[in-house]
């Protein structure tokens, strides 16, 4: 049933309003250790800091503060425009700082933050490193011609069409910087897709990979050509838009792009130097004095992190729209960032500094994803970086030269965690010498693997733990969440798993199951889940407006202008006030996800409850291979909580609106695909039992 169907099925509160709006206590503690994990510009003394350390203006070290009771927001999570939630409103930070600059200020300038492996390692196409310091030279350099150059600002919006390399997440962290707000696609994206992005997003620049630089599945595929086509098109069409985007090739090869910027004189620097040298202007924020404004035709050379307020837009990453037209789902500087970061040290246990190679070779993380989605946001890009831990990019087809492609790397780079959909497991599943070569490659690095996203059949855990490692869990999220939500029981040891494809949810998340449908709800916000769905363009360019007219390049947005100025957006000359702040197409979030009735998120998909280890009423499968049925429809049904945290386990079974019905019976991906597992090619077929 889909999300709206399974709302109306639930009953409605007796005040009519939406519930689901509190967070719960576990969230709210998780949240409140940002004042000590991430990193806040302090307005009052014009500075970063933490709970427990500040650095001044112009100093590249830190200076250590013991003030327990500091926090960088006026309040944790402000509830008042719910679904719109501001977690740690009134604070000020930037994703990028968090993500590249702290690191260098901690002295860790010399590990390796980044590896890149194109799909076949050649003299032309080498396998690639990126430490931390060099990585914050170009991050500070790129960001300054995007400043400079292109006239990027706050709130404006770049659209990227290019592989997930070094480069592309060099200028995706350059936007973080600049507070600007961008949206990645996969190199495989058609052009109507990439035409579809610009007339949602209303980008200043699509950045693309250029002719001859991209290689997928070993087939070359023009980036720029499809984007220049999709500009074209979008052009054309006689829709009305701002204006028309500009279009801008990024550096062919990281060698290029190294060379291009010195990133050399980087790594011949101290730590302190680089911070220095990456932050040129430390001055407060548009509340405070302006900086003096740069002599004409002067370019920078660097330039600093943007403080931006905690909900200022960070990303916006789309959803497949498998069950409708694509969303534009937006996460922020703040609380996403916050989410991200808790999720890689509950889940994988990491540590700062793992696989990145100043004492020891090898470690990392391996996520088998793309920057077009939000698998490759979260666990290639700002997960690893975030935790100090070494992300390796596989450039291209995960399965191209070989099926094994993966797993040969895990061996050759010693990954100590790899996270995966499990397509690409079963891929090697159709072919039963598979298994041998798996066991055959020495895997036994990784300390967790996990799946991600979509549901996983028995067959295919049990095949992974078999074949991989035995420490391969399963864990749910989606792009409305940021973050995984479901996971690994982590109140046990991870080698304590069993191949049954069982998650927990993660103590922050509070979790109910609607008896009528099998929906999940997801009871309280959380920190990274979703701010809102992308829209109301002309409110976002009239933010960015009043940023370049502000005097001062640090911030100058309507989210702090209460005083009801008007002022002239790109709307076709109407006027709109600036006391309003931005806040997308929240009416759009509000009746895909949090619907009267449901009493939370409602994303779509449905989940079984497992109260006690063996099979029982409870359990998701039967000895057959299908799901039961469920429960029969209750005249007052509500969506109630199960259990708690850490106490249930739930299994996933696909999407609620992904069925086919034969008179009467509901068949499901689940369904089809257990019938399949029991066909036997050549005399050979997957063995295995629920």
């Amino acid at each position: 049933m889909p999300p709206r169907k399974a709302a109306a099925a639930a009953k409605t509160p007796a005040n009519g309003g939406v519930s689901g709006f509190a967070a719960s206590p576990e969230a709210l503690e998780v949240a409140a250790k940002a004042a000590s994990t991430m990193w806040w510009w302090d307005r009052g003394s014009g500075g970063w800091r933490t709970r427990d350390a500040f650095v001044a203006p112009s100093s590249g070290t830190k200076t250590a503060v013991k003030d327990e009771t500091w926090t960088p927001w006026e309040t944790l999570v402000d509830t008042g425009e719910a679904p719109y939630f501001r977690w740690f409103a009134g604070g000020w930070t930037n994703a990028c700082f968090n993500a590249v600059d702290r690191h260098v200020l901690d002295g860790r300038g010399d590990e390796v933050a980044m590896t890149s492996l194109p799909e076949e390692i050649t003299v032309s196409t080498p396998r690639c490193d990126v430490t931390r310091r060099e990585l914050l030279g170009a991050v500070a350099t790129v960001a300054a011609v995007l400043r400079e150059t292109h006239d990027v600002q706050q709130f404006d919006r770049v659209l990227f069409h290019a592989p997930t390399d070094l480069t592309l997440c060099v200028y995706m962290l350059a936007c973080q910087r600049l507070g600007a707000v961008y949206s990645a696609t996969a190199v495989d994206a058609a052009i109507d897709v990439l035409g579809d992005r610009i007339e949602d997003l209303s980008p200043k620049l699509v950045i693309c990979a250029p002719n001859g630089s991209t290689q997928h599945a070993g087939v070359s595929i023009d980036c720029a050509a499809k984007s220049g086509a999709a500009i074209g098109a979008n052009a054309a069409s006689g829709a009305p838009r701002p204006e028309k985007p500009a279009l801008v090739q990024i550096e062919p090869t990281w060698g290029a792009f190294h060379k291009k910027y010195g990133l050399e004189r980087w790594g011949a620097m101290s730590d302190a130097e680089a911070f220095v040298e990456a932050n040129p202007e430390q001055e407060a924020d548009a509340s405070s004095k302006p900086r003096k404004k740069q002599k004409k035709g002067v370019k920078l050379a660097t330039c600093s992190a943007r403080p931006v307020e905690a909900d200022h837009p960070l990303f916006v990453s789309y959803t497949s729209g498998s069950t409708g037209s694509p969303k534009g789902v937006v996460h922020g500087h703040g609380g996403y960032v916050s989410g991200v970061c808790e999720s890689m040290t509950c889940v994988f246990l990491t540590k700062p500094g793992e696989g990145c190679g100043v004492t020891t070779k090898g470690g990392g993380i391996l996520t088998v994803g793309s920057a077009g989605w939000i698998t490759g946001q979260s666990y290639q890009l700002m997960g690893p970086l975030l935790a100090a831990v070494r992300s390796v990019l596989m450039v291209g087809s995960p399965v191209f030269p070989s099926p094994l492609r993966a797993f040969e790397t895990i061996e050759r780079e010693k990954i100590t965690i790899l996270k995966t959909g499990s397509a690409v497991v079963r891929q090697l599943m159709t072919d039963p010498s598979n298994a041998g070569k798996l066991d055959g490659i020495d895997t036994s690095s990784l300390r967790v693997a996990t799946f991600c996203a979509e549901p996983v059949s028995i067959e295919v855990h049990q095949y992974a733990a078999a074949h991989v490692t035995k420490n391969f869990i399963n864990s749910y999220w989606a792009t409305e969440h940021g973050s995984m939500v479901f996971s690994r029981n982590v109140s046990v040891p991870i080698a304590t798993n069993a191949p049954d494809t069982k998650t927990w949810p993660l103590p922050w998340v509070s979790v109910s199951i609607l008896p009528e449908t099998s929906d999940v709800i997801i009871t309280g916000p959380y920190p990274s889940l979703a701010l809102t769905v992308f829209g109301d363009v002309r409110r976002l360019d009239l933010a960015s407006l009043d940023a370049r007219n502000s005097g001062s390049r640090d911030y100058g947005n309507l989210q702090s202008s209460r005083d009801g100025n008007v002022s002239r957006g790109r709307d076709g000359g109407r006027f709109v006030s600036s006391s309003k702040p931005w806040r997308g197409d929240l009416a759009r979030y509000e009746s895909s996800y949090w619907l009267v009735g449901a009493n939370g998120f409602v994303q779509g998909d449905v989940a079984r409850a497992h109260t006690s280890a063996g099979s029982g009423s409870n359990d998701a499968r039967s000895g057959s291979g299908t799901r039961k049925t469920p429960p029969a429809k209750s005249k007052t049904a509500t969506a109630t909580a199960t259990a708690t945290a850490n106490k249930t386990a739930y299994t996933f079974h696909g999407r609620s609106d992904e069925v086919i019905n034969v008179n009467g019976n509901r068949v499901g991906t689940e369904q089809i695909e257990a019938c399949l597992w029991n066909v036997e090619t050549n005399g050979w077929h997957v063995e295995g039992t629920y």
